[in-house]
């Protein structure tokens, strides 16, 4: 489950938990580093696929859309 806090930077800061714990930068990352491994692995770029490229697309649409949207995870097929 995914909740927010208040933050302290900003008025709209907000500080990320997952299951209750603080998500912090070094967290994500190392989650989405095994997220573009796990892409490159069973879709790898040699043999036509997008490979990690997938997941960094999907989330960069999602970060300028300012959500994830149905229509997102419809085009990624998630």
């Amino acid at each position: 489950m995914i909740s927010y806090k208040p933050g302290s930077k900003s008025p709209n800061d907000k500080i990320v938990f997952v299951n209750g714990h603080q998500i912090l930068f070094k967290e994500l990352a190392e989650a989405i580093v095994q997220f573009y491994k796990n892409e490159e692995e069973q879709y790898p770029t040699s043999l036509g696929f997008a490979g990690g490229e997938y997941l960094i697309n999907f989330i960069r649409e999602c970060c300028k859309k300012g959500h994830v949207s149905e229509i997102i995870l419809k085009k990624y097929g998630l």
